[in-house]
């Protein structure tokens, strides 16, 4: 996300990035940083909001995930705030997606952030 230029489409992505708070649970785990999956090119700000969808919107399951794991267990990654609250991320979603074609383009950048996001466990788990 970075190498698309995502900060320059939404300021606020330095913060709501969530590399580092998973690189310190897999730490704490006594786990290696897995190798990156490969991330389909962007074409634009379109494609950036909709991976941002899927990141942002994982958020909420995270948020589900951290009451089932032990209180010692690493949660950085789940507990990690956004500097955007999700109501506020899916209007500025609605701005940015004016478009039907920006909304299609969005859709097919979400699909392919759920294949990262698939291939990425694949790779971790070992299938």
């Amino acid at each position: 996300m970075d190498h698309a230029g995502t900060a320059a489409s939404w300021s606020d992505w330095p913060a709501a990035k969530r590399s580092d708070a998973i690189r310190t649970d897999l730490e704490n785990l006594g786990l290696p940083m897995p190798d990156p999956v490969e991330v389909p090119a962007f074409g634009g700000e379109a494609e950036i909001f909709g991976m941002l969808y899927v990141l942002e919107g994982s958020r909420l399951g995270g948020k589900v995930q951290s009451r089932l794991i032990a209180n010692d267990a690493p949660s950085a990654f789940l507990l990690h705030s956004s500097p955007l609250p999700w109501k506020k991320f899916i209007s500025l979603l609605e701005q940015k997606l004016a478009s039907p074609v920006d909304c299609a383009l969005a859709q097919r950048a979400a699909n392919d952030a759920f294949g990262c996001f698939a291939a990425a466990a694949r790779r971790f788990l070992g299938a």
